[in-house]
């Protein structure tokens, strides 16, 4: 990191670090006690104000809401499968391919839950159709999406 650059978002904007060295110890800890209290109730704020975006995206029956200084979007995540319906998938794919896209649980230094490659199940998809696509259909589990709210860096 160069020297000068700032480090927070605080020293990007020019505020003072907070610096208070006559506190006393009680005071000290009531002021860390109130920061937390404010963080908490910033948190809950930025929570309902990410519901709301994703409602009035999800409302307009898009991805993005427009607007000339803020990328507002919602950005899908990965979706999960519902392990016991693609157990099914044994019978349609050869035993490579179903090694291939599914990880048993197993131990390392923690244990490892099993799991299926969702590139893999995608190829399976589109290369059997049919049966194959409607079971891992039936299986796929949307991911939460989320919200991202940023200042657009101008040009």
């Amino acid at each position: 990191m160069n020297p000068g650059t700032p480090i927070t978002a605080a020293e990007a904007r020019g505020d003072e670090p907070y610096s208070e060295p006559t506190l006393t110890d009680h005071a000290l800890a009531e002021e860390i006690v109130a920061a937390q209290e404010r963080i908490a109730d910033n948190e809950s704020v930025l929570h309902a104000l990410r519901i709301e975006v994703q409602r009035r995206i999800t409302d307009a029956g898009a991805t993005m809401l427009a607007d000339p200084d803020f990328t507002i979007e919602l950005q899908p995540s990965s979706p999960t499968y519902d392990h016991g319906l693609l157990i099914a998938l044994r019978e349609w794919l050869t035993e490579s391919e179903y090694d291939e896209a599914f990880t048993p649980a197993h131990e390392k230094q923690v244990p490892v839950p099993q799991r299926w490659d969702g590139g893999k199940l995608r190829k399976f998809e589109r290369t059997y159709g049919g049966a194959v696509a409607s079971i891992i259909e039936r299986a796929r589990i949307p991911g939460v999406p989320r919200v991202v709210v940023e200042r657009k860096k101008e040009s």
